[in-house]
C-alpha cells in the first residue's frame, strides 16, 4: 500500500469513526480529506471499497499495537490490561452505529473483523492465557484453546445490537466488564490479589 493511500485511508477512516457509517456519502468523505471526488475515486472504485480498504488499513494497525504491547516485559495481567486500553481507545472513538451499519449493510467488510478475531485475538489470548500459567497467576487447569476460543465469541456477543446498543448500556463499560469477567474466570488466588491491587490503584489515581 503506497503512503499517499494510507494517508487517504487513516482520514477516511477517522471520518466514518466519528459520524457513522451508512449516513456518510463519498461527497461528505471528499470534502473531509479536502481532495476531490474525481482523487478520491482513483484510489477506490465506490463506498463499500473504501470501507473495505479503510478496515484493513484499521486492523492492520490495530495488530501492530497490540504486538508491540506483547512484545513488553510485563506479567500477564498487565499485558492484557495494556491490550485493553489498545481497545477501549478505538471504543471511545467509534460512532454508535458502526458495528450495526457494518453487519447490515457492510458484511464483507464486517467478515474481515470476524476473521481478525477468529485468528489473531484467539491467538494473542492464548499466548496472554500460556503467560499467565507460566507465571503462576492464572489456573494450572486451564484449557487455553477453549478459553481463548469463549473470549472471542463473548467478544462477538457484545456487538449484538439487541442486547447491547439500545442505549442503555455504553459499549466501554461492557467491554470493562467482560475483562473483569474474563479476568476472574482464570486467575487463581495470587492472580487475583494482584488483580485487584491493581483496581484499586485505578480507582485513586
Amino acid at each position: 500500500m503506497n503512503e499517499k493511500l494510507q494517508e487517504l485511508l487513516k482520514k477516511a477512516k477517522d471520518v466514518f469513526m466519528r459520524c457513522g457509517l451508512k449516513s456518510v456519502t463519498m461527497d461528505d468523505v471528499s470534502r473531509e480529506l479536502g481532495i476531490s471526488k474525481k482523487t478520491l475515486y482513483q484510489h477506490v472504485s465506490d463506498k463499500s471499497d473504501l470501507i473495505m480498504k479503510s478496515v484493513e488499513e484499521d486492523l492492520t494497525e490495530n495488530k501492530s499495537r497490540v504486538e508491540e504491547v506483547m512484545m513488553k516485559d510485563q506479567n500477564a495481567i498487565e499485558q492484557l490490561l495494556e491490550v485493553n486500553k489498545v481497545v477501549s481507545e478505538k471504543m471511545k472513538q467509534m460512532h454508535p452505529s458502526i458495528i450495526f451499519d457494518m453487519q447490515k449493510y457492510y458484511p464483507e467488510a464486517w467478515s474481515l473483523i470476524a476473521e481478525h478475531r477468529q485468528k489473531f485475538v484467539v491467538e494473542i489470548i492464548q499466548r496472554n492465557l500460556e503467560l499467565g500459567i507460566k507465571e503462576g497467576l492464572y489456573r494450572q487447569d486451564i484449557n487455553v484453546k477453549l478459553i481463548a476460543r469463549l473470549y472471542t465469541s463473548k467478544m462477538e456477543i457484545m456487538t449484538n445490537e439487541m442486547l447491547f446498543h439500545s442505549g442503555e448500556f455504553n459499549q466501554e463499560a461492557v467491554f470493562q466488564e467482560f475483562l473483569k469477567y474474563h479476568f476472574f474466570g482464570v486467575l487463581n488466588e495470587k492472580g487475583k490479589k494482584y488483580f485487584l491491587k491493581r483496581l484499586d490503584l485505578n480507582v485513586n489515581e
